[in-house]
């Protein structure tokens, strides 16, 4: 009976979400914290927008470390806005060079590409519910 139920609300979310969404549903709800951040690293890296925004939570806050350390972006929406129009136009890639994974924490040395240019940042994802809760990126 118990089998049922979750067949039936796993075919319920379905229905209701875009295909992407539905599958980034089901991989959250039984995914570890670096499962779901390599998974939106691989969002990214495949350009694809809502995918890669659907591994955050709906009030996300990204930060840049420092002694002033506030929020620069807050909100599934706002994150929506800043990335579409980046993965769209740039395409590009991110490579994990190592990872450490502390309970909730993942922290990630990862190098950028795009147009030629290279970037190298150290991102702590805090996964909170399944979703990315908080990043903070070094400068």
């Amino acid at each position: 009976m118990r089998r049922r139920r979750v067949i039936g609300l796993v075919i319920s979310l379905s229905a209701v979400l875009p295909p992407a969404a539905a599958h980034a549903q089901q991989t959250q709800q039984a995914a570890t914290p670096a499962a779901i951040v390599q998974s939106q690293v691989e969002a990214y890296n495949r350009g694809d927008a809502d995918a890669f925004a659907s591994f955050y939570a709906d009030d996300v806050e990204i930060f840049d470390l420092g002694p002033d350390s506030k929020p620069n972006l807050s909100g599934r929406a706002a994150l929506l806005a800043r990335y579409t129009p980046l993965l769209s136009k740039y395409h590009p890639k991110a490579t994990i060079i190592s990872r450490i994974e502390s309970g909730e924490f993942i922290i990630d040395k990862e190098r950028t590409e795009a147009g030629g240019e290279s970037i190298e940042v150290v991102a702590i994802y805090q996964v909170e519910k399944g979703k990315i809760r908080r990043v903070w990126f070094t400068p």
